[in-house]
C-alpha cells in the first residue's frame, strides 16, 4: 500500500537526534587479540623446507566509564605525523627483543646478541625472500649504528659473526638459537 505523499515528505525532513552510547566494563576487563602467522621459505638450493611462524599478541584494557573515552579522542587528535614518525627503531626493537628474552627467563642481552651473531653468520637471508631480507635489516646493527646511538656490543656480535663458526661459543650463557624457532 502506497503511503501518502504529506507522509513522505515529513518523515524525510525530520531530524532524529540520538544520544552518543558507550559501553563501560566492569573494573580490570580486559580484550586481548591473538594472530599468528607463519611464512613458509623458499630455499631453491637444498630440498629441507624452512618455515618461520611469527605470533603477534595485544591486551587492552576496557573502558570503566565514557570520560576515559572522551579525552582518549581529544588527545589522540592532537598528535602530529611527527612525533610518531621514530617511535620505532632499532633501538626500540632491540629492547623489546630483550625484554622479552628477559621475561622468559633468559639473559635477553647475550641473548639478542646471540641472535645478531647467528644471522650474520648464516646467509639463511640471501635465499628466503621477504623475511630472509627483514632478518637480515633487523639484525645488521651497522647498517644504522650512526643514526640510533647504538651501543658497540650490538656491532661487535654482527663482526664476530665474520671471525668464527660457533656464535655458542662466544655467547655460552645464552641456550637458545635462534634456529630452534624457525623449522628447518
Amino acid at each position: 500500500m502506497p503511503r501518502p505523499s504529506w507522509l513522505m515528505k515529513n518523515h524525510m525532513s525530520v531530524t532524529v537526534h540520538r544520544q552518543l552510547r558507550a559501553l563501560s566494563y566492569p573494573d580490570e576487563s580486559e580484550m586481548g587479540l591473538f594472530f599468528a602467522l607463519a611464512i613458509p621459505l623458499d630455499d631453491s638450493i637444498s630440498t629441507k623446507a624452512i618455515s618461520v611462524a611469527f605470533f603477534f599478541e595485544a591486551n587492552y584494557q576496557l573502558p570503566k566509564n565514557t570520560e576515559n573515552l572522551e579525552k582518549n579522542k581529544k588527545s589522540s587528535k592532537k598528535r602530529s605525523i611527527n612525533q610518531n614518525q621514530h617511535l620505532l627503531n632499532r633501538k626500540t626493537i632491540y629492547s623489546i627483543l630483550e625484554s622479552k628474552l628477559t621475561a622468559l627467563g633468559l639473559p635477553g642481552n647475550l641473548c639478542l646478541l646471540k641472535i645478531i651473531c647467528e644471522i650474520n653468520q648464516n646467509n639463511l637471508h640471501h635465499h628466503n625472500g621477504l623475511v630472509g631480507d627483514l632478518l637480515r635489516i633487523l639484525f645488521t646493527p651497522s647498517s644504522s649504528a650512526d643514526e640510533e646511538n647504538l651501543t658497540c656490543e650490538y656491532i661487535a656480535a654482527e663482526q664476530l659473526a665474520n671471525s668464527t663458526d660457533n656464535c655458542n661459543t662466544i655467547y655460552p650463557h645464552c641456550p637458545i638459537t635462534i634456529y630452534d624457532y624457525i623449522t628447518v
